[in-house]
């Protein structure tokens, strides 16, 4: 393009005149045609013929003719005619000529119709005459071919500027907008079907996506053949300068430059330099590379990293916790290195000691300096091969070990333990933490695991010495090259078992909508429920209900499966379904000893009421208005009282009866019922004999026996005041505690003083029992005294409990001792736990009468002690 062509950039037509109205459809198309002029010519029955030919008066063959090749825009049929004698004798010269000339270097003066670049150095070309010498010049060699192009299109860019703004924006305008689809040959449908025959084939889990990618693709090639096609028809017509000029369009974007190398090439010298620099410097060949190949190949080839059969013995069965997953692996890891270390390295080494013997290293001393290198680098290529070999093989085979869970583990709506019948690889355990159940380790943690498991792989065989080290004290820092984290090798196949995991987290999750239904026993909630439950009022029959509802529960805890396996997991759900049970337990046993907390205050209301009839009954009058007043309320008594009472015995049998269905009654209780059963017969006999006095004292002077009633009424009051000091004993009396290094926990100081003290009241009670003057107080003295019965029975349970835990604790710290005697093991845990609980709640308020009146715990502690007589049992035999 010379200086005159480059001034004249943007020659657009004149500017039509302004409007004042509404412009016409044929101005609004005058304009647009001022701005972009036509670049093909109306539609006619040649089709895409260049708008330029309207200036020209050519048949349709040789607007065709000019459209693909405008070097032929000279040509004419009629000139063809005439000189079809003349073109027969050129094309003969030029056929003779084209035997002479290489193929190379018809590359270079023949170009295709892609791309206007080459399409305009072949103008170029085309203007230098052809000489002979060309013709008959020596074959050019891939470098000289590679030269010449070089040249070629350095001379091409020196003449091309780059497309401005303006000029992209027209060139993509016309390649959109002025070549219209309907005048190209059409899509044929045979591209489809060659395109299809690529694509491989539907996968069955999912066919939408695939139909819909398939559709994508074959829309794009479509779309991607009329572009082309509408590119190249632009590209051509824009070799032309003067349609440049005239479209305004002085650059457009330079094409890839595509580059073909022709034969024949010299290679004969090229040929034998090879044959001699490879018999100098070839080793692979070599007997020591020969040996080191059938070492490998006899003694290495079956070696992995991880040896993955190794995990069907005893020592290491599936499924395996993570932690014992990853120190399988790493011991596993560490065995293949010290077997690469101990064997396979030293015996590389020894095949260099006689190097010199087999006449492979030069006799000059430079050039053996450089011999030894290469036969060193030779050795230390091929031992690299086969350490990535080793390392690749091993990756792989921990890919396939995973990859048998490829399908995942999604069990739809119901889980089928017979769905996931292969061999599981981790154990997770479900727990709950707080008030939600979580996986230990976590998700997260598992992944973290598999995938130091691959990189254990690696690393295990990173830094092995070359074999020069051994031979050379000052090299020190050379060593086999082999797979690094970051290779395609290792994160492709890492990144396809990541996927494969992903599945399978699918499943474990999933199960964890099974514990839904159970949500309540871990937020409070069925706690709530109970609590408000027991504020209302309910007869036996539905109190016996709910126990039963939540009874069923915890029989559906206890059904519930403790291993789930799910493909490349196993859940283990064993504590989490204990700690489920013992929520429920927990809840019936909150109602259950409400109920008998219920039981014993309407007990101690019935005896209280009774006993207090009995006291007024079994009174003493002074005066003939107070035997008026006793025979008046003996008889509403018989007649009212005692009848609302009998009704109240009776409410008492059936709680009774639903206790014993339901609960562990204390001996306190039983005392407590007997007593409430026992009162309507004495309370009978009382009133007989109240009666009869009653009648003996009508007939008497009442004012005779004053003294004898006083003295009466000062010995009761003395037993009442008694009594009163010994509650106010044992109303400040406390434990006092020590913590115990060993076990983490408080424990009992001495109690000595306790026990005596409450020996000391035992004996007070009894005697006090047998004196004459205690009948109106005699209930209370009995339940005195069975308090402190019950209590002594504790601090023995108590102190006999810790003595034992304290011996036993230690021993079943030991894992030893606990895989060893496993059933003794779990007897002990029951044991620690409820010691542990007991002294928890005496803590939290150490007064005697306080701490030992927690619910069941007497029965507890004679429980545990006997579990922990049974355990010595055992081990007095073992040892």
């Amino acid at each position: 393009m010379d200086d005159n062509f480059r001034g004249q950039r943007r020659l657009f037509p004149h500017p039509l005149p302004k409007l004042d109205g509404i412009p016409s459809e044929a101005y609004k198309e005058a304009l647009r045609r001022s701005e972009f002029p036509p670049i093909l010519a109306p539609p006619l029955w040649t089709r895409c013929v260049p708008f330029k030919e309207h200036f020209y008066h050519r048949t349709p063959s040789e607007s065709i003719g000019n459209n693909y090749s405008p070097r032929a825009k000279h040509l004419n049929i009629d000139r063809l005619k005439d000189k079809q004698h003349s073109s027969q004798s050129s094309s003969e010269k030029q056929a003779a000529g084209s035997s002479a000339c290489p193929p190379g270097r018809e590359t270079f003066s023949h170009h295709r119709r892609d791309t206007s670049s080459h399409a305009s150095s072949s103008s170029k070309a085309e203007q230098e005459p052809e000489n002979s010498e060309a013709a008959s010049s020596r074959p050019l060699s891939p470098g000289e071919q590679l030269d010449l192009m070089c040249r070629q299109e350095e001379e091409l860019r020196a003449s091309q500027t780059e497309p401005s703004d303006s000029d992209m924006e027209r060139y993509m305008y016309y390649i959109n907008n002025c070549i219209p689809i309907s005048e190209m040959a059409p899509y044929l449908h045979q591209h489809t079907v060659n395109i299809m025959k690529l694509l491989p084939p539907e996968p069955e889990d999912n066919k939408r996506d695939f139909q819909v990618l398939r559709e994508n693709l074959l829309e794009q090639a479509e779309q991607e053949y009329y572009f082309s096609n509408q590119k190249s028809i632009v590209d051509y017509i824009l070799m032309d300068p003067s349609e440049r000029q005239r479209l305004s369009i002085f650059s457009i974007p330079k094409p890839f430059p595509r580059r073909v190398i022709s034969a024949p090439v010299p290679w004969s010298l090229s040929y034998k330099e090879a044959r001699l620099w490879q018999s100098q410097h070839l080793f692979v060949t070599c007997p020591i590379m020969i040996q080191m190949q059938d070492f490998w190949n006899e003694r290495l080839s079956c070696l992995r990293f991880v040896k993955l059969e190794n995990l069907k013995s005893t020592t290491w069965s599936l499924p395996l916790p993570p932690s014992e997953f990853e120190q399988f692996v790493q011991r596993q890891c560490q065995a293949a290195r010290d077997e690469l270390l101990q064997s396979w390295l030293p015996f590389c080494a020894s095949l260099f000691v006689n190097l010199e013997s087999l006449s492979l290293i030069p006799s000059t001393k430079l050039a053996a300096h450089a011999g030894f290198q290469e036969i060193f680098s030779c050795a230390a290529a091929l031992m690299s091969l086969q350490l990535r070999g080793l390392v690749s093989a091993s990756l792989q085979d921990l890919q396939e070990f995973f990859m048998i869970h490829q399908q995942g583990n999604d069990f739809g709506e119901m889980f089928d333990e017979m769905k996931h019948i292969q061999p599981q690889t981790l154990l997770v355990e479900l727990q709950v933490e707080d008030t939600h159940i979580e996986f230990i380790p976590s998700l997260q943690e598992c992944w973290e695991v598999i995938h130091r498991a691959f990189m254990e792989i690696v690393k295990s065989a990173e830094k092995l010495p070359r074999v020069e080290c051994d031979f050379f004290s000052h090299v020190s820092n050379l060593y086999l090259r082999t797979v690094g984290p970051d290779d395609s090798l290792v994160t492709n196949i890492v990144d396809e078992v990541k996927e494969v995991f992903h599945k399978n987290t699918v499943g474990p999750k999933k199960y964890l909508t099974a514990y839904e239904k159970y949500s309540d026993l871990l937020d409070s909630t069925a706690d709530q429920d109970v609590s408000a439950f027991l504020k209302e009022q309910h007869t036996l029959d539905e109190t016996a209900k709910k126990i039963e509802s939540i009874d069923e529960l915890e029989k559906e805890l206890a059904s519930l499966p403790v291993t789930v396996p799910l493909s490349m997991f196993c859940l283990h759900a064993g504590e989490l379904n204990a700690d489920l049970s013992d929520c429920a337990r927990s809840l019936k046993d909150k109602i259950i000893m409400f109920k008998v907390e219920e039981n014993r205050n309407l007990n101690h209301h019935i005896c209280q009421r009774f006993g207090e009839i009995q006291d007024t009954v079994q009174g003493m009058p002074t005066n003939k208005e107070d035997l008026e007043t006793l025979m008046g309320y003996i008889k509403v008594s018989r007649d009212v009282t005692i009848p609302s009472l009998m009704e109240e015995v009776s409410a008492a049998v059936h709680r009774l009866l639903f206790l014993l269905d339901y609960a562990a009654m204390e001996p306190n209780d039983f005392r407590l019922n007997s007593s409430v059963f026992a009162w309507p017969l004495q309370l009978q006999k009382d009133l007989e004999d109240s009666e009869s006095r009653m009648e003996i004292l009508t007939g008497q002077d009442l004012q005779t026996r004053p003294e004898e009633l006083r003295a009466a009424a000062s010995e009761e009051e003395s037993l009442k005041k008694s009594l009163e000091k010994m509650k106010q004993e044992w109303a400040d009396l406390s434990f006092s505690f020590t913590t115990c290094r060993d076990a983490g926990t408080k424990i009992l100081s001495t109690i000595e003083a306790i026990k005596t003290l409450v020996d000391e009241h035992i004996v007070e009670t009894q005697t006090m029992r047998g004196s004459p003057f205690l009948e109106h107080i005699e209930t209370e003295w009995k339940e005195w005294e069975t308090l402190l019965l019950d209590r002594k029975d504790i601090l023995d349970a108590m102190l006999k409990c810790q003595t034992t835990w304290l011996q036993l604790k230690p021993i079943f710290s030991s894992e030893e001792v606990i895989v060893k005697l496993p059933e003794e093991s779990l007897m002990f845990d029951y044991v620690d736990k409820c010691w542990k609980n007991i002294v928890a709640e005496a803590v939290k308020d150490p007064r005697v009468l306080v701490a030992t009146d927690q619910p069941n715990m007497l029965k507890q502690l004679q429980q545990a002690n006997k579990n922990m007589e049974d355990i010595q049992k055992v081990l007095n035999k073992v040892c």
